[in-house]
C-alpha cells in the first residue's frame, strides 16, 4: 500500500481540453466507487460511536517514518556508539579514511557539497539509528543495505534524518521505495506465518548473533541495526492490528489497510507487554507532538519503550562479541519482553465517523495510486538511471532492472524513457544479467508505439551481451 503525495507525477494524462470538464467528485465517493456502497456501508456500520477527535495526523506510508527511525536507534546506542563502515565504503571509497584530498576528484566534491551528516557518513560511517531507517523500508534486506551504492546513501541520508516527500525518496532510489512499500508485509504484526516484523527481527537479530560470536564486531552491529527495523516497526500503532498479509493482495484490501494504518496511528492502540507494562501506543509522525497535545505523554511512553527494546537488543550483540564462542543464543531475548502487544485486538480508539472522515482523505490523497497501480514513477526511474553508474546499476538484482523498465514503458514512451532504458541495459550487461532481461523484452518490443523507438530498443537489447 502505497501513499502518493502531491509532490508526486500523476500517472494519468492531461484531459484533452476540448472534453466536458467533469463533475467534482468527493474521496468519499471515489472510494465507494472503488470498494462499492454496500461495504462502505457495513464497514462503518460495524463501527463504534465516533470518539472525541485528536489533533489530526499527516497521511503516511504504512511505515515509522525515517527520522523515528534514526531516533529510536541513536537513543539506545548512546553518543558513544561511534559509526559503522559497510562495504559500499570499501568498495565506492576505499580511501574513506585518508585525507579528503586524496580523493577522487567526484568524491571530493560530494564531501564539500555535503552537510555535517553527510560528510561524516564518508568518512567514518553510518549511524546505528541510520542503518536502522535504511534497513527494510530503502533496502529489502541488510545485503543490499551493505552492498548499496554509496552515493545513493549519501543523498538518502538528510532525507531520512530530516524528513522528505515521497517524490523525494522515489527520485533517491529509483521507484524503489514504494515498490517496497507495496510488498511491506514484514513491517506489520499481523501477518503470514514466518513474515511478521518480530519474527523477521528474530530471524536477522539471530544472525547479527552468529556474526557476533564467529568476531564479526562492527558488522555484527550493523547487522543488528538492519534487524532492528523490524523490532521498531512493532512499536508502531498503526503496524499493530491491520492484517496486512490478507489485505495487501487487492486494491480494496489496500485502501481497507490503509485506512485503519491511519486511524490507529492517530487514535491509538491500548497495548501490553510481557513484562506487565500497560500503555497506549501511537504510530508514524508522532515523536514531536507538543505537550499540550493530549497524546503527547503516551506517546513518549511509546519512544521510551521502543528505545529499551533496541538498546537490549544491541546489548545481546556486545554480550555476543565479548563471550566469544562460550556465547549461547537463547531461546527467548529479553528485547522481546518489552514489545507491545493490543490489549483487545478487535478493539478501535476510533468510531464511525472518524472512519468516514479518514477514508474520504485517503480516497482524495492516496487513491489515484492505489487504483492505476502506478506505485512508481517513471521520472524517478529516468534521474535514479541518469545520476547512476553502469556498475551499481549491474548490481541490483534483475527483478529490480526488469521492474524498472516495466515503469518506463507503462503508458506513454518518450525518448528520455528509452535513454533510461538503454542505461539500465548497460548496467545490467556489465552485471551479467542481459540473458533475464532480453527473454522478458525481447517478445514486448512490439508494445512501441513508435516504430523508430521499437527499432532501437531491439538494438539495445542485442547490442549489450
Amino acid at each position: 500500500m502505497q501513499t502518493h503525495d502531491p509532490n508526486q507525477k500523476s500517472s494519468q494524462k492531461a484531459p484533452n481540453a476540448s472534453a466536458p470538464t467533469p463533475q467534482p467528485v468527493t474521496g468519499f465517493q471515489q472510494l465507494q466507487s472503488v470498494i462499492g456502497n454496500r461495504a462502505i456501508s457495513r464497514m462503518i456500520q460495524n463501527k463504534p460511536d465516533h470518539h472525541p477527535p485528536h489533533a489530526p495526523a499527516a497521511n503516511a506510508i504504512q511505515r515509522f517514518d525515517s527520522p523515528e527511525h534514526v531516533d529510536l536507534g541513536d537513543s539506545a546506542a548512546g553518543p558513544g556508539a561511534g559509526f559503522m563502515i559497510i562495504n559500499a565504503h570499501r568498495r565506492n571509497l576505499p580511501n574513506h579514511a585518508d585525507a579528503i584530498t586524496t580523493w577522487p576528484e567526484a568524491w571530493q566534491r560530494l564531501y564539500n557539497d555535503g552537510n555535517a551528516q553527510q560528510k561524516r557518513m564518508l568518512q567514518q560511517g553510518l549511524s546505528y539509528g541510520e542503518i536502522i531507517a535504511l534497513s527494510g523500508d530503502f533496502y529489502e534486506d541488510w545485503n543490499r543495505l551493505n552492498n548499496a551504492s554509496l552515493r545513493e546513501v549519501y543523498t538518502l541520508l538528510p532525507l531520512i534524518r530530516d524528513g522528505a516527500t515521497t517524490s523525494q525518496l522515489e527520485a533517491a532510489t529509483g521507484g524503489r521505495y514504494l515498490a517496497l512499500a507495496a510488498r511491506n508485509e514484514t513491517h506489520f504484526s499481523h501477518a503470514s506465518s514466518g513474515h511478521s516484523n518480530m519474527e523477521t527481527w528474530r530471524q536477522m537479530h539471530i544472525q547479527a548473533l552468529t556474526a557476533a560470536v564467529a568476531g564479526g564486531g562492527d558488522t555484527a552491529y550493523a547487522m543488528n541495526a538492519a534487524a532492528d527495523h523490524f523490532l521498531t516497526d512493532a512499536f508502531s500503532s498503526g503496524h499493530m492490528r491491520v492484517q496486512r498479509d490478507q489485505l495487501m493482495t487487492s486494491t480494496s484490501g489496500n485502501i481497507q489497510s490503509k485506512i485503519q494504518h491511519d486511524l490507529d496511528n492517530q487514535h491509538g492502540v491500548d497495548v501490553s507487554n510481557p513484562r506487565g507494562d500497560t500503555w497506549t501506543a501511537y504510530g508514524d509522525e508522532t515523536f514531536d507532538l507538543p505537550a499540550t497535545d493530549p497524546r503527547h505523554a503516551m506517546v513518549q511512553r511509546n519512544r521510551v519503550l521502543g528505545i529499551e527494546a533496541v538498546r537490549l537488543s544491541r546489548q545481546d550483540v556486545t554480550d555476543a562479541i565479548a563471550q566469544g564462542t562460550r556465547y549461547t543464543i537463547p531461546s527467548t531475548f529479553a528485547a522481546e519482553q518489552i514489545v507491545p502487544v493490543p490489549v483487545d485486538p478487535s478493539a478501535s480508539r476510533w468510531g464511525a465517523l472518524d472512519y468516514a472522515e479518514t477514508a474520504a482523505e485517503v480516497a482524495g490523497n492516496e487513491l489515484p495510486g492505489i487504483v492505476t497501480g502506478a506505485f512508481t514513477d517513471d521520472d524517478a526511474v529516468r534521474e535514479w538511471a541518469a545520476n547512476t553508474d553502469a556498475a551499481t546499476i549491474g548490481r541490483q538484482p534483475t527483478s529490480e532492472l526488469i521492474r524498472m523498465i516495466n515503469v518506463l514503458m507503462g503508458g506513454w514512451i518518450s525518448d528520455d524513457d528509452v535513454d533510461a532504458m538503454e542505461k539500465i541495459c548497460q548496467g545490467a550487461s556489465a552485471g551479467g544479467k542481459m540473458q533475464a532481461i532480453r527473454a522478458e523484452f525481447e517478445p514486448r518490443a512490439t508494445e512501441f508505439s513508435s516504430i523508430g523507438q521499437r527499432t532501437r530498443f531491439r538494438v539495445i537489447l542485442r547490442q549489450y551481451p
